[in-house]
């Protein structure tokens, strides 16, 4: 098998969607090209910018910024093959804490009005929920949403 034709295969799959670099080598090697035209086309897609797991990473993080915890970017990111140190790289350089849209769509779905005057049962169904979308320490949250915005 040729380059030329991997570099097809590889071009193809990248003009439907990013993908990670151990996302493309599975592919192409499931495929049955041959390892080392895999490790050499993909070295030349990343020099010349077409492959780059960091800008991937940051645009999942960007996507769901606020709305999802690192949690669940975490398991997100790792499910699309990024490598642990650019994970651990991007996620520390941003603010996941929730969003004011994130806080208004649990208030629309729980029917909350008063953040402050929540019981036990709501507040714990609440907490799960927010658990569930990757955020830690979802009565945290609760709390400083009931203080920072003393309905």
């Amino acid at each position: 098998m040729s380059h030329s034709r991997i570099k097809k295969y590889f071009l193809n799959l990248l003009s439907q969607k990013d993908y990670s670099e151990r996302e493309l080598i599975d592919k192409a090697m499931y495929k049955g090209f041959d390892d080392n035209e895999i490790y050499v086309e993909v070295e030349n897609l990343k020099s010349i910018k077409y492959l780059d797991d960091l800008r991937m990473a940051k645009n999942i993080v960007e996507s769901y910024r606020g709305l999802k915890g690192q949690v669940w970017l975490n398991y997100k990111l790792a499910a699309r093959k990024i490598s642990e140190k650019v994970i651990s790289n991007v996620l520390q350089s941003y603010d996941l804490s929730p969003s004011p849209s994130f806080k208004q769509k649990v208030a629309t779905k729980y029917r909350v009005s008063v953040w402050s005057s929540l019981d036990v049962q709501k507040k714990q169904k609440i907490a799960r929920f927010i658990q569930s979308q990757g955020f830690n320490q979802p009565f945290e949250i609760i709390k400083l949403w009931a203080e920072k915005y003393l309905d």
